[in-house]
Order: C-alpha cells, then sequence, then structure tokens
C-alpha cells in the first residue's frame, strides 16, 4: 500500500480495499472509529462483521473479520439479487 500526497479522487462505485481483521480487533476498533467521528459509507450485510468507513480522502475502506472462503460459502448458500458465479 502506498500513501501519497497529491490531489486525490475516490472511486464512487463499490470499489474499495478491503483488510482482515480478528473479531476482538474489530469491535474494539469499530468502538474507537465512532468515537472519533469516522464516516461510515455502508452498513454490512454479507457474512462476518465488517465496517466500511472512508479515509481522510474519501477513498472507500473496509475492515472484515472472516475470510474469502467463508464469504463464498455464505453466497453459495444465500446468493444476492443478480449474482453472477465466473
Amino acid at each position: 500500500m502506498c500513501l501519497s500526497v497529491g490531489e486525490s479522487h475516490p472511486a464512487k462505485d463499490y470499489t474499495h480495499v478491503a483488510f482482515s481483521l480478528s473479531e476482538e480487533k474489530l469491535v474494539e476498533l469499530h468502538a474507537k472509529l465512532a468515537e472519533a467521528g469516522v464516516e461510515e459509507w455502508k452498513r454490512n450485510t454479507s457474512e462476518g462483521n465488517s465496517i466500511y468507513l472512508l479515509d481522510p480522502d474519501g477513498h472507500r475502506l473496509e475492515l472484515h473479520c472472516g475470510t474469502l472462503a467463508t464469504r463464498l460459502a455464505e453466497l453459495e448458500t444465500s446468493p444476492y439479487k443478480g449474482l453472477v458465479w465466473c
């Protein structure tokens, strides 16, 4: 990951960077972020606990506990409308 000084141009779509954390750390961090007034851009509706937040430049980030395997397994049993497997 590179953090650079310059003019930012955050994406306006669902594009985001996700980071995996333990459930314990995610709960702890969520409380600190809420206390700091960090803006959340989406409420979690997928498998596992997630926090969707904006960085200071407006880039979309996700902090998630779980794995790609657990998310894919959940999608197999409960796919969202329009899901296309490739």
